[in-house]
C-alpha cells in the first residue's frame, strides 16, 4: 500500500502531524491487512515494511531527501515512487535501497513534465542524497 500522507490520514481517521504520526498511520495501515504501508510526501517516505531477517515482524524506516529539485509538476510523482520500488523490489534489491529508488524515483518525477516521467540519471544521482533510518513505530 502506497498512499499520499492526506490518502493515509484518510484512511487511518485522523491528521499526521510528524513523522511519528505517519510512523503509527503506517502501522495502523498494517494492522488492516497491508504487508507493507509505504506514507510518502514530498520529502520522502515513512515505510512499514516485512523485517529483513525472514521474521514474521516488521520494522519502520524513514527515508527522506533535502534536495530540492525545481518542481515542474507534482502529477504522477506518487506513481514514479510506487515504480522505483517495484522496479528495486524487482531487481532484488534490499529494502533500504528500494526506498531509496522510491524517494529519488518522486523526487525526479517532479522536474518533468508529464505523469511520472523520469529520467534514470536524475533517479541514481537522487537516490545518493536519500537517508533511510529505522524508527520506532509508535513512539
Amino acid at each position: 500500500m502506497s498512499p499520499n500522507i492526506r490518502e493515509a490520514e484518510e484512511v487511518v481517521g485522523n491528521e499526521f502531524a510528524d513523522d511519528e504520526d505517519a510512523a503509527v498511520g503506517a502501522e495502523a495501515l498494517c494492522s488492516l491487512g497491508a504487508r507493507s504501508a509505504l506514507v510518502h510526501d514530498e520529502r520522502g517516505c515513512v515505510a512499514r515494511v516485512p523485517a529483513g531477517d525472514g521474521a514474521n515482524g516488521r520494522i519502520t524506516l524513514q527515508a527522506r531527501i533535502d534536495v530540492r529539485t525545481d518542481v515542474v509538476s507534482t502529477v504522477g510523482s506518487g506513481d514514479a515512487f510506487l515504480a522505483g520500488y517495484l522496479a528495486g523490489t524487482y531487481e532484488g534489491d534490499d529494502c533500504e535501497a528500494r526506498l531509496r529508488r522510491a524517494v529519488a524515483s518522486g523526487a525526479a518525477s517532479t522536474a518533468l513534465l508529464g505523469a511520472g516521467v523520469v529520467d534514470p540519471a536524475d533517479v541514481t544521482a537522487l537516490a545518493r542524497q536519500v537517508s533511510v533510518e529505522e524508527v520506532a513505530a509508535g513512539a
